[in-house]
């Protein structure tokens, strides 16, 4: 009995899907009738270099440089609520002194730290090993420049 019940709690982890349900031809459509929300998201991040991460619920990671004050809470705010009205899982950034990356997760497929999804991708300048990722189809250059779909998969990277 115990090992019918690890494995239906198994298949469960493993089924659990989060987001709002896009195939990578959908992607361009909806990021263009979302253009205006997608758009602020990466603005605020653009503008808060201390925010890294955010997510519905309590999940949010900033700088470990930078206090959260109640600014910074208006923004994480903000984000949340952009998130849930697209339906999506949850929104990071990357920076660097030349470079500049938002990535909204789409949809996720099996448990947090792993499985598969899509991600919504704004990169300034794609990066070496991303490109990479474009010559095996992890990821996908979309209509406008610097936007691009990474398929998540759940196993080892092309690149």
């Amino acid at each position: 009995m115990n090992r019918v019940l690890v494995f239906l709690t198994i298949i469960f982890l493993f089924s659990c899907s989060e987001g709002i349900d896009l195939s990578s031809s959908d992607v361009d459509k909806w990021r263009l009738e979302n253009k205006l929300e997608i758009e602020e998201i990466v603005s605020i991040f653009y503008n808060e270099p201390c925010l890294r991460r955010v997510e519905l619920g309590e999940m949010k990671f900033i700088d470990q440089h930078c206090p959260l004050t109640t600014e910074l809470s208006a923004k994480i705010s903000k984000i949340q609520k952009l998130i849930e009205d697209l339906r999506v899982v949850l929104a990071t950034t990357y920076r660097s002194d030349d470079n500049f990356n938002v990535s909204i997760l789409l949809n996720r497929q099996g448990i947090a730290v792993s499985g598969s999804g899509l991600a919504l991708d704004y990169w300034e300048v794609l990066e070496s090993p991303w490109t990479k990722m474009l010559e095996c189809g992890e990821m996908e250059k979309l209509s406008d420049q610097h936007w691009y779909i990474k398929h998540l998969v759940d196993g080892p990277s092309c690149y």
